[in-house]
């Protein structure tokens, strides 16, 4: 009996932290690795890519990017480090699902929306402002740890040292692609797992 609840316990667990996308920037034909507008290259076991003003302008002011595909989830966990420098100005973390976008987190140096924070998008693609990452600063030239947690309508989300909990309709959504991108300077990733919970 205690062999077979050892079994239920460690299957419970392998489901719950099952790994829906894990990537070392190792395998340069990564299929569910999709980076765009940009001249991005493996290095180190990172991604980086500098800022193009050409493309940029091409592409309707959108900085270089990295799409992931997965499996369509709910409930997820998404973790990754990156690192910044040479005076990037706006760094962008978003999930999308079939349709559109679902949620963003943005952090911006200068201007009006100077700042950490996040939307959500409902199914009728209308956005609105989850919250703030209060006293958070875009450093440079340091890795940056970075973990987002869905569950159900709540996100939890942590940037280096600070963690901001948020609420939204959005984050329920069916979720099934991320991506991160940037504008301005260069930005390397590394250690990017996507995990169903």
């Amino acid at each position: 009996m205690k062999f077979v609840s050892l079994l239920l316990i460690l299957f419970t667990f392998c489901v719950h932290a099952e790994t829906l996308i894990h990537d070392d920037f190792v395998d340069e034909k990564l299929k569910s690795r999709l980076p765009a507008r940009g001249d991005w290259k493996l290095e180190d076991k990172a991604i980086s890519a500098n800022f193009d003003e050409e493309l940029f302008k091409k592409y309707k002011n959108h900085g270089p990017i990295v799409w992931y595909n997965h499996e369509a989830v709910t409930d997820c966990d998404i973790e990754l480090e990156y690192f910044v420098t040479g005076g990037v100005d706006t760094v962008m973390f978003s999930v999308n699902d079939a349709k559109g976008h679902v949620y963003r987190t943005t952090i911006k140096t200068e201007g009006s929306r100077k700042g950490a924070y996040t939307k959500g998008w409902t199914a009728k693609k209308k956005a609105s402002l989850a919250g703030k990452l209060e006293g958070f600063d875009l450093e440079e030239n340091k890795w940056v740890a970075v973990k987002l947690s869905f569950k159900g309508n709540k996100l939890s989300l942590t940037i280096g040292d600070k963690t901001q909990e948020y609420e939204h309709d959005a984050f329920a959504r069916e979720k099934t692609k991320f991506n991160f991108q940037f504008s301005k300077g260069m930005m390397k990733v590394r250690n990017l797992k996507i995990s169903k919970s």
